[in-house]
């Protein structure tokens, strides 16, 4: 029971990053943020950042992927009803415009993670991600407690992979490139 509610957790925790300003990825489709940068239906933000060159680049965050976050998440928690949708933002301490915002902070910091994976020449190889998958999967006593577990967080492993490994393993790569470039450049 201990190893389903780790991974029913890790569902529930990249719930709650999606709601907290630092979400779970959810449409990047990869390409160079294509999907954030949709901006087909307006610009929902724009977020200032230097380039490994220090030039200054406005990476924009679309409408359009903002809009169909919200909707999604509304779709999977069953909140479509504007009754329940607004019970869940009172149950939340929420308004409609917080959500947008925490949204709008996650794509923020998905593009500001991937432009610093750039500027520190970052990648994440199947390789890696597999062995992240292995090594949760070793914490199950059966494969069919792994499937319950993954079906309770509403993720099929491919998403999972997508959303929580993927982005996890390369901020943990970044995290790790960081602090041997910042003990690099320490005077002795």
């Amino acid at each position: 029971m201990l190893k389903f509610n780790r991974l029913k957790m890790v569902g529930a925790v990249a719930l709650t990053i999606a709601l907290s300003g630092t979400m779970v990825a959810c449409g990047n489709n990869g390409a160079a943020n294509g999907g954030i940068s949709d901006t087909s239906q307006g610009v929902a933000a724009t977020v200032k950042v230097k380039d490994k060159n220090d030039k200054e680049l406005n990476l924009q965050i679309g409408e359009k992927i903002v809009t169909e976050y919200v909707q999604d998440f509304r779709e999977r928690n069953e909140l479509t009803d504007n009754d329940a949708w607004a019970k869940w933002l009172a149950d939340n301490a929420l308004t409609p415009a917080d959500v947008r915002t925490q949204v709008i902070n996650f794509y923020e910091q998905e593009l500001l993670r991937d432009e610093a994976a750039k500027m520190y020449d970052v990648k994440v190889d199947e390789s890696e991600v597999q062995a992240a998958l292995d090594d949760i999967k070793k914490q199950f006593d059966s494969d069919e407690a792994y499937q319950e577990a993954l079906a309770a967080t509403g993720m099929t492993e491919e998403e999972y992979v997508e959303k929580v490994l993927e982005p996890n393993t390369l901020q943990t790569k970044l995290a790790e490139a960081v602090e041997a470039a910042e003990g690099n450049n320490t005077d002795v």
